[in-house]
């Protein structure tokens, strides 16, 4: 068993982990010949009573969406009201998601924590979140990301040098709260 499971947290996760039309479709058009454009996702059950689980799934165009303007805008109104139907439990889901990888990592005795690498402005209680539910967390949020030289050009995903810099924090938080020794922790030692 590893002696730690990390959990790398972005606001925008919410969206994915319910697939809502907005983000399954900008994947669509990004890449739609690629088959990482599927991906399974969560409900949140009625009256709360847990997530249920789907399988893989790709956004799925209406029939000549591409070739009418007014069967796109269709579907995009559908769409927007689905994305507002779901919406209000997107982070609700996320943070169910955390719990149960948090229980199942406790229930291996392994340790389980939370990297917290972007927070939005309408998700600022995950921290309070995370304190409630006793979960280890690092803050992460103050590294930059996303911003100029901290992001992938045209694709908005951390660069090498965006993890870089979380992987020295990383390596010397898991060295100070579990003496964990990584090469990375051993190199910045070394560095001194």
């Amino acid at each position: 068993l590893p002696g730690a499971v990390l959990y790398g947290y972005f606001s925008g996760h919410a969206e994915r982990n319910l697939a809502l039309p907005n983000f399954t479709r900008t994947l669509d058009r990004a890449a739609s010949r690629q088959a990482w454009v599927a991906m399974p996702y969560v409900r949140v059950g009625k009256e709360d009573h847990g997530l249920t689980f789907y399988p893989p799934t790709r956004y799925r165009r209406w029939p000549w969406a591409e070739h009418s303007a007014l069967i796109n805008l269709a579907q995009e109104t559908a769409d927007e009201f689905v994305r507002r139907g779901l919406s209000p439990s997107a982070y609700k889901a996320t943070r169910q998601l955390i719990l149960d990888f948090a229980d199942d990592a406790r229930s291996r005795g392994v340790k389980f924590v939370v990297l917290l690498l972007y927070v939005s402005q309408d998700d600022l209680g995950i921290r309070e979140f995370l304190s409630e539910h006793q979960i280890a967390y690092l803050d992460l949020t103050d590294l930059g990301f996303p911003g100029p030289g901290k992001i992938i050009e045209g694709d908005g995903h951390p660069n090498a040098s965006m993890h870089e810099i979380w992987g020295r924090k990383i390596a010397a938080y898991l060295s100070a709260t579990m003496g964990v020794a990584t090469k990375t922790t051993q190199s910045v030692t070394e560095s001194r």
